[in-house]
């Protein structure tokens, strides 16, 4: 036979039967397993001083790839300039200015600003 304990609802807020952690975590953040790895000594050196030499001496035998991640991680990605060919259609819908923060508001004027350099060097 059934337990009649089993067989009643559960109450409102804290009750016996059920516990307040929820479903338990299968593995942990990633972010955390990372840290925790790379920043482990072995030998006097750490994983990211491992990775570090690895793709240095990588680098330094001419493969490119590595020499890439290298430069991208010192300097930053390299920008890319893309162009918008086409028209731009807008609604004839009126902009409530009001509505604007300060910062808001200087940062249309420095948007219409820029298109306006561009549009004027473009008629020359």
């Amino acid at each position: 036979m059934a337990n009649p304990d089993s067989l009643k609802p559960f109450k409102k807020g804290y009750d016996a039967r059920r516990e307040g952690n929820g479903r338990p975590k299968k593995l942990p953040p990633i972010k955390e397993l990372i840290e925790k790895t790379l920043g482990e000594e072995k030998n006097g050196i750490t994983g990211v001083d491992a990775i570090f030499k690895v793709l240095l001496s990588k680098a330094v035998k001419g493969d490119l790839k590595a020499s890439q991640m290298l430069l991208d991680y010192y300097y930053g990605k390299a920008t890319q300039k893309t162009e918008i060919i086409g028209d731009i259609t807008t609604t004839n819908k009126e902009i409530d200015l009001k509505k604007l923060s300060l910062e808001e508001l200087k940062e249309l004027e420095r948007i219409a600003n820029r298109l306006n350099e561009d549009t004027s060097s473009d008629s020359k």
